[in-house]
C-alpha cells in the first residue's frame, strides 16, 4: 500500500465527519421574534426570511414551510376563534388563485384550542397547500401557516404534526432566556404571503 495517500485519506475522513456534525444537529428549538411562542423543530429546518412573519421556517429540502403570525386579541372586537380562523384563511385569496377553502376543524394545540383549516390553491403556477392552524390563547391568536406543494403534502402534514405537539406560549420572563429566529434570506421556491 502506498503510504503517500494515507495523510489525505485521514484528511478526506474528518472533513466528512465535520460536515455530518455541523448538518445533522438534531431537534432545534426556536422563539418568535416577539417572544409569544416557542416551537421545537426536527434536524434540518432552517430559518428564513418572510415579511410580517415573528418565525419563519423551511425544512432540509425547501419542501415545507412555516411560518407564525401573531395578532394581540385586544385589536378585535367580539371576535371568537372560528370568525378569526376565517378571517384569516379568507386573506389567502390574496395570493392564491382558484383558492379551495376545507372545513374548520377543531385542534388541541400545546393545550390551547385551535382550529385548522386546509386551503389549496395556485400561486405563479405552482400549486400550493396551505394549512393554517389558529390557536387561542388568553391575550392571543396565533396563526402558524405551514405550506407545501401537493407532492409533499403527507411530508408535510408528518412534519406539521411534530412541530404542532411542541406549541409552547411563552412567558415575558421565559422569552429573555429563549432561543430566537435570526431571519435568513428566503428561496425563490418558497409561497409568499
Amino acid at each position: 500500500m502506498n503510504r503517500s495517500f494515507r495523510p489525505w485519506t485521514r484528511v478526506g475522513l474528518l472533513a466528512v465527519l465535520a460536515v455530518s456534525l455541523a448538518v445533522s444537529r438534531g431537534p432545534t428549538t426556536r422563539t418568535t421574534l416577539d417572544g409569544k411562542v416557542m416551537l421545537t423543530f426536527p434536524d434540518g429546518w432552517r430559518d428564513y426570511s418572510r415579511e410580517g412573519a415573528t418565525l419563519a421556517v423551511q425544512d432540509d429540502r425547501g419542501r415545507v414551510f412555516l411560518w407564525v403570525h401573531t395578532d394581540d386579541k385586544s385589536d378585535f372586537v367580539d371576535m371568537t376563534l372560528e370568525e378569526y380562523a376565517k378571517w384569516f384563511s379568507n386573506h389567502t385569496d390574496t395570493y392564491l388563485q382558484n383558492s379551495e377553502h376545507g372545513e374548520l376543524k377543531p385542534v388541541d394545540v400545546g393545550g390551547w384550542p385551535g382550529i385548522e383549516v386546509e386551503v389549496h390553491g395556485v400561486q405563479e403556477r405552482i400549486r400550493w397547500t396551505y394549512t393554517h392552524v389558529l390557536v387561542e390563547t388568553p391575550g392571543y391568536y396565533h396563526a402558524l401557516l405551514f405550506a407545501t406543494r401537493p407532492s409533499a403534502a403527507a411530508e408535510g402534514r408528518a412534519a406539521m404534526k411534530q412541530i404542532l405537539a411542541t406549541f409552547k406560549e411563552v412567558n415575558p420572563e421565559d422569552a429573555a432566556d429563549a432561543p430566537t429566529a435570526a431571519p435568513a434570506t428566503a428561496p425563490a421556491t418558497s409561497p409568499s404571503r
